[in-house]
């Protein structure tokens, strides 16, 4: 256990990352005007703006801490009726883009299938040509070849190297879905 730590410490320490009690990693967030932090065109649950979500995904690094994260929100213009509600907005962002890989994960599955049977078809469809032709193809042989090897590639380009970063930014988002979100004071120490 205490090697475990030492080891998440040392990596934290590597990545300039900040870590709480808990080992979660630490995003400090100042606000010092919040009339920008929901969405103008949110209608009953409530959602942050881009500019926002776009912060949150700029720590990368953080957001991806396996042991999850903490984000602490320092300011004095956030009274103690808005803490849930932007809470909740931070959530429902992240839930919203975990929704949007998840279909667009869907759709690159078969995409990727209707492309790798293409790209198979492709070959038999060379194979029975040069059959039929006696092997007098020529040029077209290649070109066919070529065809059906971007197929077999494309597919496996949507198949495999996507869904890696696809689960790389599903983990952020899960990750700042269940985070510690707290509201801190600005104070004197947290201005400089």
């Amino acid at each position: 256990m205490v090697d475990n730590k030492e080891k998440l410490l040392k990596k934290a320490n590597k990545y300039n990352i900040q870590l709480d009690d808990n080992l979660k990693a630490v995003l400090k967030m100042k606000i010092s005007d919040d009339s920008d932090f929901l969405s103008k065109y949110y209608f009953d649950d409530p959602i942050i703006s881009q500019e926002v979500g776009d912060y949150l995904l700029s720590y990368k690094g953080r957001l991806s801490w396996k042991k999850g994260i903490k984000i602490e929100i320092i300011s004095d213009v956030i009274d103690d009726a808005k803490h849930l509600v932007y809470e909740r907005a931070i959530r429902n962002y992240f839930i919203n883009e975990m929704r949007h890989i998840k279909n667009s994960t869907l759709l690159r599955n078969i995409l990727s299938s209707i492309l790798f049977l293409l790209g198979i078809l492709t070959l038999v469809l060379m194979f029975v040509l040069d059959f039929l032709t006696g092997s007098n193809l020529g040029l077209w042989k290649e070109v066919i070849d070529i065809v059906a090897w971007v197929f077999i590639w494309e597919s496996v380009d949507l198949f495999i190297i996507q869904r890696l970063e696809n689960n790389a930014k599903y983990r952020m988002f899960k990750n700042v879905i269940n985070a510690d979100i707290v509201f801190t004071p600005l104070t004197n120490k947290t201005k400089k």
